[in-house]
């Protein structure tokens, strides 16, 4: 009896979550998952540069009973107000350890470029794995894959650490990235191409 009290805990816990998180959305029907905690960074295309947001918390994944079918929201620990971005078309994401970095293209107007920090690389795995199955099932979802996201290097580590290397115009980083854009096409390509700038602090 005993080995199942933690199953027991955690469905007692999911339950619990549910019922807050209904407060902010009353057509969640599923948990499907829960990280302990991240942050959100967005990219600001003009510094370039990774800006810390104010939201951070315990993040949780949805499935839903209207439209869009999936979202994550983020029950934010500053205060502030929780955080909640829908998982849809125009949604595409990648794993860069210990964050989850992620592009919407709904429109021009509203495509951004957002990186999550987890708290450990293992809750990072299982909601980059998450993201992407979610994506396979989302209709009409014709994101394109790692050049869309990869527009600059993956925000600093939480210690704040400076960045090193020699200093890049904005004029040079444009066209930088303006070439991973023409390299979608061939994704192992504009993988190694990538690999290659971020070791020279061009991305």
């Amino acid at each position: 009896m005993a080995a199942m009290k933690p199953v027991l805990n955690r469905e007692a816990a999911d339950q619990k979550a549910i019922g807050v998180l209904k407060r902010i959305d009353p057509d969640i029907e599923e948990l499907l998952a829960t990280v302990s905690h991240v942050v959100l960074y967005r990219f600001n295309p003009e510094g370039p540069a990774w800006i810390k947001t104010d939201v951070e918390g315990t993040l949780y994944v949805v499935k839903r009973r209207g439209q869009p079918r999936f979202r994550y929201i983020v029950l934010n620990k500053t205060g502030k107000e929780d955080f909640m971005e829908d998982i849809g078309a125009g949604f595409t994401s990648e794993i860069h350890k210990p964050y989850i970095m992620y592009r919407t293209d709904i429109d021009e107007v509203s495509s951004k470029v957002v990186g999550l920090w987890c708290h450990t690389e293992e809750e990072c795995q299982r909601l980059g794995a998450l993201f992407s199955r979610i994506q396979s099932l989302v209709p009409g979802n014709h994101a394109s894959g790692a050049a869309s996201i990869l527009m600059g290097a993956a925000p600093e580590p939480e210690e704040d650490q400076p960045r090193r290397g020699r200093d890049v115009s904005v004029a040079d980083r444009a066209a930088v990235q303006a070439l991973l854009r023409g390299l979608a096409t061939n994704e192992a390509l504009c993988d190694e191409f990538a690999r290659e700038l971020r070791a020279q602090n061009l991305l």
